[in-house]
């Protein structure tokens, strides 16, 4: 059964018809939070090795199942967590730089992906918190310090995806697939560079920088201070800082809305993602320019069954949002799961 069998730096490669294994030798010294005890078998890996190397690799959406065909499943990222300089040393191209020592979950790919992940040669504390985060919320296919990446990558001919002397890191995270499916599929577009998009409940900032850097001008609004700095963090580290505007704000405060600090300005797109507060429905009607657009993702009343949210002012009830924009162009109205399996509207 097996092809071959490589020794380096004292670890064992196993490469099997079946996929391929990385078996770490075990010491004393070693984390039982990084030791994988049994050769891990993952094909996924070189199915995503060749993904790399074809540029077809697409990041997951939220809601994807793993594949039940038959056919191996491919990793939904490579993560790198060693150093930053260790990283540009040399690196699998296609992977993702998410040091342990700082490590940033709004960059990696929706939860319950299954992930690789590249280890620091040594281990400690933060190293082990870091991969028990981890493995909470995403399944992982193996955990291996870079040399045995690297090894299997050689013997298994992938010598051109092993980067030197390059500080190229992948891009995992997905902004709300409703926007993504409403500016990538049904065009949604303002009507110059620089038109005015504003997201309500911004969070730590994905779909604002997905915004800004599709040319629209945009404003996250959060009445967090913590998701406000996280946010401008994000926008900084995308490179379109200044495409973008935070605002911490309170949006069910009374006469907050619209915002003031925005003046006269109009948007042309106004988005909410995993929020609902029935009031910005009229607001929001009277605010946005003629032509513009509305982008609703949130909970729907179907989430009783999961659990959380229960009450109805967290939740889009059947039919509600067709019946409050009756006089709008409708252009996308569905529910779909999330990755949980809490049904979501995609309205826009």
């Amino acid at each position: 059964e097996y092809m071959g069998t490589l020794v380096c730096c004292g670890r064992v490669v196993v490469c099997c018809n079946s996929g391929l294994g990385v078996a770490m030798a075990s010491t004393a010294a070693s984390s039982p939070q990084r030791l994988e005890r049994e050769p891990l078998q993952c094909p996924e890996f070189a199915s995503w090795l060749q993904g790399v190397r074809a540029g077809t690799l697409v990041p997951e959406d939220e809601g994807e199942e793993p594949r039940a065909d038959g056919a191996a499943e491919v990793l939904a990222g490579l993560i790198d967590l060693r150093s930053a300089a260790e990283f540009f040393k040399s690196h699998a191209r296609g992977a993702l730089l998410n040091p342990c020592t700082a490590f940033k979950f709004r960059l990696l790919p929706p939860r319950r992906s299954l992930l690789g992940l590249v280890l620091p040669d040594e281990s400690d504390a933060v190293l082990d918190e870091c991969l028990g985060m981890i493995r909470t919320w995403y399944r992982v296919s193996f955990a291996a310090p870079w040399s045995a990446v690297e090894a299997v990558l050689l013997a298994l001919g992938f010598d051109d995806l092993v980067a030197r002397n390059d500080a190229s890191s992948a891009v995992l995270w997905r902004a709300s697939p409703c926007l993504r499916e409403a500016v990538d599929r049904l065009d949604v577009r303002g009507s110059a560079d620089g038109a005015l998009a504003v997201d309500i409940g911004c969070g730590s900032g994905r779909d604002v920088v997905f915004l800004a850097q599709r040319r629209w001008h945009a404003v996250g609004i959060d009445n967090g201070p913590k998701q406000i700095a996280l946010a401008r963090e994000f926008a900084e580290l995308h490179d379109v800082a200044t495409a973008v505007e935070l605002l911490e704000l309170d949006v069910e405060a009374p006469g907050s809305f619209p915002p003031a600090a925005l003046g006269d300005r109009r948007p042309e797109l106004v988005t909410i993602c995993r929020y609902l507060h029935r009031p910005l429905f009229d607001a929001v009607r009277a605010w946005l320019l003629p032509g513009g657009f509305f982008v609703l993702h949130s909970f729907t009343e179907g989430c009783r069954a999961f659990g959380r949210p229960r009450h109805e002012k967290h939740l889009v009830l059947d039919g509600e949002l067709a019946r409050r924009f009756a006089d709008w162009e409708i252009l996308l109205n569905d529910t779909r799961p999330m990755e949980d399996g809490r049904p979501v509207s995609y309205f826009v």
